[in-house]
């Protein structure tokens, strides 16, 4: 497995409520202009579009997991059982982390936006729509 945790995870376990508890400090001065050539992501998207971003993570997730499985299966009954899940996990990490910085892209938000929506989405317990897997 990645150094990374998934937040999906760590969001279901209730390891991320510090993250939504933690008050936000606004500086009132000027903010400097980005370096050029980087993007700026939006500074408020609508929740619409946080639920859609929220769904594609998890789209993301569970095709890598699936696609990690059929590459990768893991027999717990095996003597090397930890070492497939090692492998396994690992390929799903990467999968993931491939997709959801594409997913970052095309919205143009930070890995730390991304986070937050995903820990938005658990805690208000966004469904995924009837046509997601």
């Amino acid at each position: 497995m990645s150094d990374r945790p998934r937040i999906l995870a760590l969001a279901v376990c209730g390891v991320v409520s510090a993250l939504l508890t933690t008050p936000t400090v606004r500086s009132q001065a000027p903010k400097p202009s980005p370096a050029k050539g980087t993007r700026t992501a939006p500074a408020q998207l609508s929740e619409a579009t946080r639920k859609q971003i929220y769904w594609e993570g998890f789209s993301i997730e569970h095709k890598a997991v699936a696609a990690a499985n059929a590459r990768y299966p893991v027999d717990p009954s095996s003597k090397d059982f930890m070492q497939q899940l090692k492998v396994n996990g690992a390929h799903a990490d990467t999968l993931i982390a491939k997709d959801e910085g594409a997913l970052r892209r095309r919205y143009a938000i930070t890995e730390d936006q991304y986070d937050k929506i995903i820990v938005e989405g658990v805690k208000k317990n966004w469904s995924r729509p009837s046509s997601q897997p």
